[in-house]
């Protein structure tokens, strides 16, 4: 019987290219342990020169400047003071802290110089009307924001909401509509005051009372009216001062001469 023939088997064997290669576990665990090291390290050396930067006496506030609004309380504890490193704090937060910190103010800019200086600019809120709010004044801008006020506002319209602190939108449109009439009576208004079905009655200078009627949010029907009541006021009848006026509809007013004594009213167009 002829011998079996062995088959032989053939092996290749091919590199293959590899990024990293580890020969051991230990190798690996040394380079990770050196690249920690390198990041603490690197870490402390950023907090170090931080710090240094920060105490530098070359990088210190040299002035405060403030610009725009006085605000009570500011000069008792100013949000930065001379001597202060001139890094050691954010613009943005700052702003976002003073504008929290004081609600009177519409818009604050920070802002470094390259003389070492810090600049505020102090944009204050316009107040349109005025409300009672507890003991004391609060106003109101055109925006609707309550704010307290220095002092009483004299000179402000008084506005009668119709829930408490509630600014009504409504009532400041009103208001806008009124004032782009530019009658001179506008001026003298002392009070606007709004129920919550939207009538209005405005008391003028001497304390006049003008029924209104609903206020419409049209500035031009507010802007006729308001020519109408200036004609009214401007009349002979009305030369001895009003006990009140009132309108009938959108184009009559009915005023109460106070030298009247048969207490007759007057009708004008």
């Amino acid at each position: 019987m002829p011998p079996r023939r062995r088959k032989k088997l053939k092996v290749t064997v091919r590199r293959t290219h590899i990024a990293y290669r580890w020969r051991s576990l230990s190798e690996a665990a040394g380079l990770w342990v050196k690249g920690l090291l390198f990041l603490g390290s690197a870490v402390v050396l950023a907090w170090s020169v931080q710090r240094l930067w920060e105490k530098s006496s070359l990088l210190a506030i040299s002035a405060v400047t403030v610009e725009g609004a006085v605000l009570p309380g500011w000069a008792d504890a100013p949000p930065l003071k001379p001597g202060q490193s001139l890094f050691s704090f954010s613009a943005r937060t700052l702003e976002r802290r003073l504008l929290e910190r004081y609600p009177q103010l519409a818009d604050v800019r920070v802002r470094r110089g390259w003389d070492h200086g810090v600049r505020f600019h102090l944009i204050p809120r316009t107040p349109v009307l005025r409300v009672r709010v507890g003991d004391g004044w609060q106003g109101i801008d055109g925006t609707g924001a309550l704010f307290p006020l220095q002092g009483d506002g004299a000179g402000l319209p008084i506005l009668a909401p119709a829930a408490p602190n509630d600014p009504s939108t409504a009532a400041l449109a009103f208001l806008a509509a009124l004032r782009s009439a530019k009658e001179p009576w506008t001026e003298g208004l002392y009070k606007l005051k709004m129920s919550s079905d939207g009538e209005v009655v405005l008391f003028l200078q001497g304390d006049l009372p003008v029924h209104w009627g609903e206020a419409l949010p049209d500035p031009a029907l507010a802007a006729a009216k308001a020519r109408r009541l200036q004609r009214v006021l401007s009349a002979p009848e009305a030369a001895e001062g009003l006990e009140y006026a009132r309108f009938v509809d959108d184009h009559r007013v009915v005023i109460q001469p106070r030298t009247t004594t048969d207490k007759s009213e007057g009708t004008h167009g």
